[in-house]
């Protein structure tokens, strides 16, 4: 089943990505010998949710996020990984970084390369001064490619560039839109993420929500179960590509990671000591 960021359900459907886009979404779509599949039965597909904001060297330390004045390349490295693991374990796919305050040239480069290490798509997010919600608050701006998306009042409402919505952090449909095609609006890149329209970036989550059986709900209970925040990612592809396969991710080893941000963390805080 899909559900896309107009609220449309599309069940037994299939998508077809072809050079990293998506060039069909339909049934029983003709497909050429050779074509490889992925079975995602019973799980929910949605377009990858999209970190406005990505703090990447800073999110990861949680109530010390202050450390992050102590960095170096090394530490930012090994923080900015395990952020990069969590966003793409959040069913993130595409992430923006730069347009927040203390943020340097190190931490830009940390978040770049952990991004490029897992796989997850990364824009430079736009300049404060750049940044222009609709007067109106009722929708979101048209894409250029034509395609009629929309975001309500309520979906719109109070979040914006810098709020990331994970998938346990979603509590609503609104929240759920808000965090594709709001989120890829606001960034100026609904032409190219945000929702499964052909010709965008084929950036895609399949999930599944533990003890809950989505083929016997009716569209407003998939709307609902999969923005309960209890749905978990069993595939992700990036551009066509997979990025978490059956709940892991492809590209990088999370323990050594884990490893490396504990070791991290001790460096900052006894850097943070000693200029106490």
């Amino acid at each position: 089943m899909c559900l896309d960021a107009k609220r449309s359900v599309w069940r037994h459907c299939e998508i077809l990505v072809q050079r990293g886009v998506v060039a069909s979404v339909g049934r029983s779509l003709t497909l050429t010998p050779g074509t490889q599949l992925l079975d995602v039965t019973g799980l929910l597909v949605i377009p990858g949710l999209v970190d406005a904001e990505a703090r990447l060297s800073t999110a990861p330390l949680g109530d010390e996020r202050a450390l992050g004045a102590y960095h170096d390349a090394e530490t930012a490295a090994a923080v900015a990984r395990v952020g990069a693991l969590e966003a793409l374990a959040a069913g993130v796919t595409t992430i923006a970084d730069g347009a927040f305050p203390g943020v340097d040239e190190t931490a830009l480069q940390a978040i770049e390369s952990a991004a490029s290490s897992v796989g997850l798509r990364r824009y430079p997010a736009p300049a404060a001064d750049d940044v222009s919600p609709p007067q109106d608050g009722s929708e979101v701006s048209p894409p250029q490619d034509g395609s009629e998306e929309s975001l309500d009042a309520e979906a719109r409402g109070g979040r914006g560039v810098g709020e990331s919505l994970g998938l346990a952090g979603l509590t609503s449909v609104a929240d759920l839109l808000d965090a594709t095609v709001g989120a890829a609006d606001r960034l100026g890149r609904a032409a190219e993420v945000g929702s499964l329209v052909v010709g965008k970036w084929a950036d895609l989550i399949a999930v599944e929500v533990p003890g809950v059986d989505l083929e016997g709900l009716d569209d407003d209970g998939l709307h609902r179960a999969v923005a309960s925040g209890r749905g978990r990612i069993r595939h992700a592809l990036i551009a066509g590509t997979p990025a978490v396969t059956d709940g892991r991710p492809v590209h990088a080893e999370v323990d050594p990671a884990r490893q490396a941000f504990d070791l991290a963390v001790e460096t900052l805080r006894r850097r943070r000591d000693a200029a106490s």
